[in-house]
């Protein structure tokens, strides 16, 4: 990705995370998959209270379209509890799981959009991932970012009139094997319903529960 493009997409972010502190960027300094995927990291703000672990450069992937992928460019960010330290190996985890995410679609050719599901793990893997880190959050649920509240941080349009790129931004929720099974039962937007519209659901507690898990 240049740089023109990689500062903007950083400036998109910090419109709605940024605080006095610059973000702090965990390069990838060996690339994986001929894809470089870069993340950004903003720290708790009066504008947001947790951190925004964010994404930049799956949006140099051109996915294919389909009948649930209507545009071709994302990138992908996590929240993560104010206290979630990324320097404790116990939870390098985040930083991996938000990358393979921003990687699948290019790794397997496939568009990501809104209430999709994938897996990162199988179970060997999993019970390994527990073992290490203890959570078995092994998939990952795709939705826009509601929690943060800010409507105009899913889609931007960047460049000028003959290079415009549109480019949408989704959150990325962990979850496990059995929340997995329960949301292909019960349809694909059951596990959004259940985190932002259940009767008693804080969405606050639940960035916070999620990311200590």
């Amino acid at each position: 990705m240049k740089a023109k493009q990689f500062d903007k997409i950083v400036e998109h972010y910090a419109k709605f995370f940024g605080s006095e502190k610059e973000p702090r960027i965990f390069g990838e300094i060996v690339v994986t998959h001929n894809l470089q995927v870069d993340l950004a990291l903003f720290a708790p703000s009066e504008k947001f209270q947790y951190q925004a672990l964010c994404s930049i450069g799956a949006s140099e992937y051109k996915m294919p379209l389909s009948n649930t992928v209507k545009s071709p460019y994302n990138e992908y960010l996590m929240f993560l509890d104010k206290d979630f330290d990324l320097k404790d190996d116990e939870n390098v985890w985040a930083i991996n799981f938000l990358r393979y995410v921003a990687k699948f679609p290019f790794i397997q050719k496939t568009g990501l959009s809104n209430y999709h599901t994938i897996q990162l793990f199988d179970k060997e893997q999993e019970e390994e991932l527990y073992n290490l880190h203890g959570n078995n959050m092994s998939f990952a649920y795709i939705m826009r970012p509601e929690a943060a509240r800010k409507p105009a941080l899913y889609k931007e349009t960047f460049g000028s009139m003959f290079t415009k790129k549109t480019i949408c931004f989704y959150q990325v929720m962990p979850i496990t094997r059995a929340e997995y099974t329960e949301n292909q039962q019960n349809g694909q937007n059951y596990l959004y319903f259940k985190f932002y519209h259940e009767k008693g659901c804080d969405k606050k507690e639940l960035f916070l529960t999620r990311s200590k898990r």
